[in-house]
């Protein structure tokens, strides 16, 4: 199986990290990728996967725990995500609760997965100033911080 690129996407509680990959995932699609989507959340049954689902993006989870303290389960959740859609890029979206991202998920991925994960440095943490609808933006003032375009083009950098 080929080499598949892993980037992790974080941010604190509604900073549209969500929103971020969709927009990545649908970008890079219209490149010919084939990308896959891992969401995490503390609870369970997340609304986050069963909305990217929704526009026919494959999605696996990883609920009740972060990335670091569900490793097995995050690795789960990759290879779940190879098979199914032969991915070129996988995109990670670990809670904000997830400490020290380098020590306890990429170091690992990188140690033991390197035949298989080729493992981009973590995306730095943005966030929608309060007032902001990044789904209407047309309704709200000029206040996102880092526009689409600056984004993706530092997802390019990742990939």
């Amino acid at each position: 199986m080929k080499t598949t690129r892993l980037i992790l996407a974080g941010g604190f509680l509604g900073a549209s990290k969500t929103t971020l990959l969709w927009e990545a995932a649908q970008r890079l699609m219209k490149q010919g990728l084939n990308v896959g989507l891992i969401t995490n959340d503390q609870a369970p049954e997340l609304v986050d996967s069963a909305l990217l689902s929704l526009s026919n993006l494959q999605v696996a989870e990883v609920s009740g725990s972060c990335f670091c303290c569900n490793f097995n389960g995050f690795t789960e959740a990759i290879q779940k995500i190879r098979e199914d859609v032969s991915a070129d890029v996988i995109i990670a979206e670990p809670v904000g609760s997830c400490a020290d991202l380098s020590a306890t998920i990429m170091q690992p991925l990188k140690q033991y997965w390197n035949r298989e994960l080729q493992v981009s440095p973590p995306l730095p943490y943005w966030q929608i100033p309060p007032g902001c609808d990044p789904y209407w933006p047309e309704k709200t003032q000029v206040c996102i911080p880092m526009q689409p375009t600056s984004i993706i083009s530092n997802w390019k950098k990742a990939i």
